[in-house]
């Protein structure tokens, strides 16, 4: 028996035989539209906080730029600064990895090449990261900010 369904419509949308037998997505599914958000509220975050400055830029420019809502936006980060601090996670761990590749705690003079080869690739891939990370650097409240969270890490 092979079952056929006409195109019926509810609220003037058509619904067919692909939209009826659609399976529920899997735990993988969801972690990836997850991730994929996440990804999307931190380029966007970049971006204006690159461009605009930090103080500047509000959740509701970073959920705006992303194409999500403000509430979603707390789904994935509790405030701007979360946001900045996860920005300048990255930033760190991705220097770091570049300055000391094999996890020797060493920097050999081939290591200390290879690093200024890669930062100023890397400067040269990710200018708004940059950008922000120089524009950060010389600013009080990112002292203070870092201050906070070396002394909560411990």
């Amino acid at each position: 028996m092979v079952l056929r369904f006409k195109k019926i419509f509810i609220f003037d949308r058509p619904f067919s035989q692909k939209y009826f037998l659609m399976s529920p997505r899997t735990q993988e599914q969801f972690e990836n539209i997850r991730q994929a958000k996440r990804e999307q509220i931190l380029l966007a975050s970049l971006a204006l906080f690159a461009n605009k400055g930090y103080q500047s830029t509000s959740i509701d420019g970073i959920a705006k730029r992303a194409g999500i809502s403000k509430g979603l936006m707390y789904n994935y980060f509790e405030s701007k600064e979360s946001i900045l601090l996860h920005l300048l996670d990255h930033f760190v761990a991705e220097t770091t990895c570049l300055l000391n590749p094999n996890n020797d705690d060493e920097i050999t003079n081939d290591e200390m090449g290879r690093f200024l080869e890669e930062l100023i690739q890397s400067m040269i891939r990710q200018q708004d990261l940059w950008k922000l990370y120089l524009q950060l650097s010389v600013q009080p409240f990112v002292v203070d900010m870092v201050k906070i969270r070396i002394s909560q890490s411990k």
